[in-house]
């Protein structure tokens, strides 16, 4: 048996040397042809090709200690600016909370120049614990948000409203903005119904910057910081005053710088040179950030902005509530420096603006927004109007026809009153015609003063806006303000040019 198998298995050996060493029949041509074997494969393979080098990993930083940036949030609880620096303050046991009841709400993020954005990190509530109080399941949490970079929503997200720690909301791709949005679009309800604020206790923004040696901190504001789009927002605003004045005037084209900040007590701020024998329209918002124990910010007088292009400066700028705007202010051939100054009265608030140039130097301090006169009376003998041929006293000027109302049409004052309300009445009108029978070209100021706190008459700043009277016989002006300060008694003051007081129209503002 064994002898057998020794047999068979020479046999096999001699059978599979000989297909070796003969040459292989073609196949069939419906066969396919045999794998090259892994011997095969390696002889016939030219010099292996170098790999492609891994990419570095990119280094990323928190943009908002690392550049300059303003951060912005649009409410904040009981109108506190502190509310806001709770979101950066790398603490996670405070927290920026929103307005009471806010289903909603943005924050802001706008860096001086563009920025490479990867990612942003932050909480999706108030994740202190406080004793027996655990704050991040009592308040409210967010779920949902979307990212919005120079105007275009570029991600949206999901937040887990069980995790208290940092999140990271990944951007498909990097993008390079300057100005940056979290839209908090969804939220849960928190365990305690009286907590109705949206709350995040920190954010940060993430970039390939370079990280500055010492961190930087951001610059807080309250409310919507410099439109996204400044040109279309100012076009808003004209629109909506051109209802009421189809005369209004605005420049064309965008605007030749934007700037923000936050202010306590007097504030600066440097503008760029004025062209020589140009023109220039400023608009912008000043906000008001009270203190703990002193009420809403809307309660408080608006504080005095002056705007200085050149030799030429106009003071007690007319406000709009936080919104103010002024010009056209024209150089001299010459050109010079411009500025805006605010007196924040001590309290603390922040700012925007955007500077424009007008397209038509010729209308000069013509301006059908801030320019408060009506000019001359329908009955006006035009004939008259020469200039005199020597110079007379302007003392012989006098008011009549000096009121109060909620309005000015056809040259003429509407709705007198001395007692005006937030709720019902936007403005207050001061009214009066003059009579200035030597045709002595002057001045006449316009102040607004609460009754408890007149205006030092030795400081001519403090005597409000300047209005130039010409050298007509008859003359109507008027001046208003908006209803935006706290109750109380107020007056109208009109002095002359040495600051005599020519007429004080007192009145009552109510809730």
């Amino acid at each position: 048996m064994r002898r057998l198998g020794r047999v068979w298995l020479l046999c096999v050996l001699a059978c599979g040397g000989n297909e070796a060493e003969s040459p292989p029949e073609d196949p069939p041509a419906t066969e396919e042809a045999p794998p090259e074997t892994a011997e095969e494969t390696h002889t016939e393979t030219s010099e292996p090709v170098d790999e492609a080098p891994a990419e570095p990993a990119v280094e990323l930083v928190d943009l908002l200690h690392a550049v300059p940036v303003t951060v912005a949030a649009g409410t904040a609880y009981r109108d506190a600016i502190g509310q806001v620096e709770r979101l950066y303050d790398g603490d996670l046991t405070t927290a920026w909370n929103s307005k009471t009841g806010q289903d909603g709400d943005v924050l802001y993020f706008v860096f001086e120049s563009a920025q490479p954005l990867h990612e942003v990190r932050m909480t999706s509530g108030y994740t202190k614990t406080d004793g027996d109080r655990d704050l991040f399941d009592g308040n409210r949490r967010i779920s949902t948000v979307e990212i919005w970079a120079d105007g275009r929503k570029v991600h949206e997200h999901t937040l887990d409203t069980n995790v208290r720690e940092l999140q990271t909301l990944a951007l498909p791709e990097p993008v390079t903005a300057a100005r940056v949005e979290v839209r908090l679009t969804g939220f849960v309800a928190g365990a305690n119904g009286d907590w109705r604020e949206l709350c995040v206790s920190e954010i940060a923004l993430m970039g390939a910057a370079e990280a500055s040696p010492t961190p930087r901190q951001p610059t807080a504001f309250l409310g919507e910081p410099v439109p996204a789009d400044v040109q279309a927002f100012f076009r808003e605003v004209i629109a909506r005053e051109r209802r009421e004045d189809p005369e209004l005037q605005a420049p064309d084209g965008g605007p030749l710088t934007t700037g923000m900040g936050t202010f306590q007590r007097n504030h600066s701020v440097r503008l760029p040179r004025s062209a020589p024998g140009t023109c220039y329209f400023a608009v912008g918002e000043v906000r008001h950030f009270p203190g703990r124990d002193e009420g809403p910010a809307s309660d408080y007088y608006p504080p005095e902005v002056t705007w200085t292009v050149g030799e030429e400066s106009d003071g007690n700028v007319q406000m709009r509530g936080p919104l103010f705007l002024v010009g056209p202010s024209c150089t001299e051939e010459s050109g010079g420096p411009m500025s805006l100054e605010i007196d924040a009265q001590g309290v603390r608030g922040a700012y925007w603006y955007a500077v424009f140039s007008m397209p038509d130097p010729a209308l000069g301090d013509d301006n059908p927004y801030l320019d408060d006169t009506l000019g001359n009376d329908s009955d006006e003998d035009l004939g008259d109007d020469l200039e005199p041929e020597e110079p007379a006293s302007a003392y012989n000027l006098t008011l009549t026809d000096t009121a109060l109302g909620t309005g000015v049409e056809s040259r003429a004052l509407v709705g007198e009153r001395t007692t005006f309300s937030k709720a019902s009445d936007e403005r207050v009108y001061c009214f009066t015609r003059i009579e200035n029978p030597d045709r002595v070209a002057t001045s006449l100021y316009f102040g607004w003063e609460r009754a408890d706190r007149p205006a030092d008459p030795d400081d001519s700043s403090a005597w409000g806006r300047a209005n130039d009277v010409p050298a007509n016989r008859h003359h109507g002006t008027f001046v208003y303000r908006g209803t935006g300060q706290r109750p109380g008694e107020y007056a109208c003051v009109i002095r002359d040019e040495d600051g005599v007081v020519l007429a004080r129209l007192p009145y009552t503002l109510t809730e």
